[in-house]
């Protein structure tokens, strides 16, 4: 049996998609367990400034979303230098909308146990596509109970578990090593998406500063109109299909969510 004293949740959620999945999972687990649930968000540029570390006991319930199939490099330089497990278990999350998660959760899970965590258990959970209007009903009702059951499980596992935990297998393409690249579901073809280019409408700045304390990497300040780094790519392709073509072009597969114990 393996000791948890507290729940929380922690995420990295720009449409509020992983903030929804981290929190009605973390709230179920703790509920069923009897222990407390609390929540860290490190969305916004403020919110990613201290170094929040776990302990022994703790279930951290991590959830982020993903990009072209992978983890944002910018996410998992978060991930990496603002948390420390010290013995805590993790419960890795990604949300995706469009096609498979691809190698996305496998970058997230072993960043965290990069950082002393011990992986429980993993999901990788079907929701609406951000940059398009595919799937806009996801999580649907067959999610929430596909999920649920998958919360059980987690549940019940910490009651028949013993430390220490065997390696979790999680589903990923172990052979792509380069950020974003999006694979064709032939697998024969990885199209690199390239470097973000904001586009500056100075016009339409009123200097209320509304975009500088909501923009999640800074790239915003009240004295200025873009400036700072972006969630992007850093290849340096020429050519790319854009968030809102590559849909069409890639999605020839339901998305599906998959869960690992």
């Amino acid at each position: 049996m393996l000791t948890i004293t507290k729940v929380i949740g922690v995420f990295f959620s720009t449409t509020g998609n992983a903030e929804q999945i981290v929190l009605e999972s973390g709230e179920y687990i703790a509920h069923n367990l009897g222990v407390p649930f609390e929540s860290e968000n490190f969305t916004k540029h403020d919110e990613q400034r201290d170094v929040l570390t776990f302990s022994e006991g703790d279930l951290v319930i991590f959830g982020t979303p993903i990009y072209a199939g992978r983890i944002s490099n910018k996410i998992l330089s978060l991930v990496k230098n603002m948390f420390q497990g010290n013995g805590a278990f993790a419960l890795p999350m990604v949300v995706f909308g469009d096609r498979r998660f691809d190698n996305s959760l496998v970058d997230l899970a072993s960043e965290l146990k990069k950082n002393n965590f011990n992986i429980l258990a993993a999901g990788a959970c079907a929701c609406a596509y951000d940059f398009s209007e595919m799937n806009l009903d996801r999580p649907n009702t067959d999610d929430r109970k596909h999920r649920e059951a998958f919360c059980a499980t987690v549940v019940d596992k910490t009651f028949a578990a013993t430390m220490p935990l065997d390696d979790l297998e999680i589903k990923g393409n172990t052979g792509v090593t380069g950020s974003y690249l999006s694979v064709a579901d032939s697998g024969e073809q990885a199209a690199p998406i390239f470097k973000a280019q904001p586009v500056s409408l100075e016009k339409k700045a009123d200097s209320s500063g509304v975009g500088a304390s909501l923009f999640p990497m800074g790239s915003i300040k009240k004295a200025d109109t873009v400036a700072g780094s972006f969630v992007k790519n850093n290849n340096d392709a020429q050519s790319v299909l854009s968030h809102t073509e590559m849909p069409g072009q890639t999605n020839t597969m339901p998305v599906i969510s998959e869960f690992f114990l």
